[in-house]
């Protein structure tokens, strides 16, 4: 039998490929920016690509680039309210899941807004440095960091979603969290601790179930 086309089903192709199309446009303008606009003093309009049409109207390009060399300036600075909050909650997840190891007592957390890479960094030994983002994400890049810092040798893949997960820790990120403050994304995501024997069953358990819808 012939599948004739209707008007939905017209519309429906239509909206999806304009929709697949703005996708690429907005891949294409992340990676300009990542490739030609962190720089310091040049290319803000690579940041002013990637606002609303709506927001570009009420404020000019011009003054949004204006805004954006401001930002970016000043990348290097110590945000000073996050910076003191995630060095708080450092010290939290140093008691709860490192066993206050001595090598994290000491550590601070600078948050600094630039992008690109690296998300975290560390400075001089005694700091660990956050790119600004949603904050259950820094959440987490927190935790992997300070994992990597008590275990420098280790496979960060093991400690980060082998170690971290077992503890229960706040590691996974929804999409629905992104907009929960660091506080709210903590009480939604901790777990409880499971024995190593309980984390293996789950991971092992996981992998057959994958194995049999794809057979």
């Amino acid at each position: 039998m012939e599948i004739v086309k209707t008007d939905n089903m017209t519309n429906t192709n239509t909206q999806n490929a304009e929709a697949v199309a703005e996708v690429q446009d907005l891949i294409r303008k992340i990676n300009n920016l990542l490739r030609h606009g962190p720089d310091k003093y040049q290319h803000p309009e690579y940041y002013v690509d990637l606002m609303g049409d709506e927001l570009i109207k009420s404020y000019g390009r011009e003054c949004l680039e204006a805004a954006v060399r401001q930002v970016v300036k000043r990348s290097s600075e110590v945000m000073t309210e996050l910076s003191t909050k995630f060095t708080a909650l450092l010290k939290t997840f140093n008691e709860r899941y490192f066993n206050n190891n001595p090598r994290l007592r000491g550590v601070s957390v600078e948050v600094g807004y630039w992008v690109g890479w690296p998300a975290i960094w560390t400075v001089g030994g005694s700091e660990i440095r956050l790119v600004a983002s949603s904050e259950a994400i820094m959440v987490r890049q927190l935790l992997g960091a300070m994992a990597e810092w008590v275990h420098p040798e280790a496979d960060p893949c093991y400690i980060k979603e082998m170690y971290l997960d077992e503890a229960g820790a706040p590691i996974w990120v929804e999409p629905a969290m992104r907009g929960l403050s660091a506080e709210q994304f903590i009480a939604a995501a901790t777990r409880e601790p499971m024995t190593n024997e309980e984390y293996m069953k789950k991971i092992f358990g996981s992998r057959e179930a994958d194995r049999e819808v794809k057979a």
